[in-house]
This record gives C-alpha cells, structure tokens and sequence, in this order.
C-alpha cells in the first residue's frame, strides 16, 4: 500500500466530511505473518486518528512469496507453519 496515498485519501474524506464505512487495503510480498497483523494496525490507527473510528478496515489481497529463496529456489522452513500462524492472528 503506498503510504502517502492512504494518508492523503484519509486526510481528505475527513476534511470534506465523506463518509467512510471501509477502507480495503492489500499486503504483498512479506516474508514475516505477524508484519499484517502490525500493518492492521497501522491502518486502525490512521483510521482512528482522522475520525472514522466505525469504519471497517479490509485486507483483501495478501501475497507472501511462499518461502522460497529467489536464487536457489529452496523452500525457507520458516514459512512451513504460516498457514497456522495466520489462523492464529485471524481465526476463521
């Protein structure tokens, strides 16, 4: 997500009074689970601070590059159990 185009858009709904009931986000290329859920948060607290403290925040692409190495192809095992951490920071 470009950072100065979510701040910016934020800045200027409250500024001109529109409503806004959610804000859909997407996530790519991150190699740690837990840095969504602390991006969530960044988001929640952009959200918050201009005023819109019931509008709903939405993740709705995410892209890891599976854990594999871009140079030998190997799978990183770090990234074996991800599935379960993810359902562990947004259980279904």
């Amino acid at each position: 997500m470009k950072a100065k185009y979510f701040k910016d858009f934020i800045k200027f709904c409250s500024d001109s009074k529109a409503p806004l009931d959610f804000y859909s986000w997407h996530l790519y290329g991150r190699k740690n689970p837990y840095s969504i859920k602390e991006y969530a948060q960044v988001v929640r607290n952009q959200l918050d601070k201009y005023g819109f403290v019931n509008a709903e925040s939405h993740i709705t692409e995410i892209n890891s590059n599976c854990g594999k190495d871009k140079d030998t192809g190997e799978i990183d095992s770090t990234f074996i159990n991800t599935p379960k951490e993810l359902h562990t920071l947004f259980p279904f």
